[in-house]
């Protein structure tokens, strides 16, 4: 099965980046958008896992929550992936207790390592808006996002657990489920 762990978000994140959202969509460029309920920060793509790894990785990500504290994290500015001369993802970014988030990120790594999981290059805390299919009205999308990006002010929440989601591909897109929830006790 395809799995990930992610940073699930409050509900008044989730309405906020909706606003957003809606405030984009009369730009009407080719864009992906990623459905409310799917909205999340990763922690870590671990890609095909086998059904008998799934108890190891639960394990692991424990041990990983027990060594890793709560923080807060401060949702700031939008933007594009690779850059905005050639955008293909809208993203929401990530401020606040950063450096929590990294230790996260670092434990996480450290625990799954033991199991032949690759730690992260280069881990960027984002809330992925929606994926850029193509160059319709493109670049009236990329001035729109950039003149968001100061004027949207998105609230803080609480990160005091981590979830292991299992993403199933279909005609419609990602479907993600929650498989388990692992709290943050550090």
């Amino acid at each position: 099965m395809r799995a990930f762990v992610a940073i699930p978000i409050s509900d008044d994140l989730r309405w906020c980046v909706e606003e957003v959202k809606a405030r984009l969509l009369p730009v009407r460029a080719d864009v992906k958008w990623v459905e409310p309920e799917n909205y999340h920060l990763t922690v870590k793509f671990l890609g095909n896992v086998e059904e008998a790894g799934i108890d190891g990785v639960i394990r692991a990500l424990q041990r990983a929550g027990e060594e890793s504290p709560p923080f807060v994290l401060e949702p700031r500015g939008t933007g594009f992936f690779p850059n905005h001369r050639h955008p293909r993802v809208v993203w929401v970014g990530a401020g606040g207790e950063l450096d929590k988030a990294a230790w996260l990120g670092e434990r996480v790594d450290t625990h799954l390592a033991g199991l032949g999981f690759e730690p992260e290059k280069n881990r960027k805390y984002h809330l992925t808006l929606g994926r850029i299919r193509s160059d319709r009205n493109l670049q009236r999308l990329v001035e729109k996002v950039q003149g968001l990006a100061s004027s949207v002010v998105f609230p803080s929440f609480m990160v005091n657990e981590i979830q292991l989601m299992r993403s199933q591909l279909n005609r419609k897109g990602p479907e993600y489920s929650v498989l388990t929830s692992i709290p943050l006790t550090g």
